[in-house]
């Protein structure tokens, strides 16, 4: 089988070091190669379905970003918010994430 690779990886930090207590920020970044179309699009059919009950926003989907360093071997990225790392958790380990992560 011809399996599409997403190196992903969750960020969270503070925006400002100087504000007591800042918020942190949660952001999830994918970088899709997509070797297998038709399986890919399986997960594609049910991933917003999925998204839909967590606390997410998707705040880029690119397939053509500007690459400013290094080769570029993905079909495109994603980069997701979440209210907090909980949330992210909550969503990327859930049942229903993981019954359609097997598609990528």
């Amino acid at each position: 089988m011809d399996y599409n690779t997403i190196p992903a990886a969750i960020l969270t930090y503070n925006v400002r070091k100087k504000k007591k207590n800042p918020p942190k920020k949660n952001h999830f970044i994918a970088n899709i190669r997509i070797n297998n179309p038709e399986e890919y699009q399986k997960y594609l059919d049910k991933v917003d379905e999925v998204s839909e009950m967590y606390d997410i926003e998707y705040l880029a989907v690119d397939e053509a970003p500007q690459i400013l360093e290094g080769n570029w071997k993905y079909t495109k990225s994603v980069l997701i918010k979440f209210s907090s790392k909980e949330e992210f958790e909550r969503w990327y380990y859930s049942r229903e994430y993981q019954e359609i992560l097997k598609h990528t």
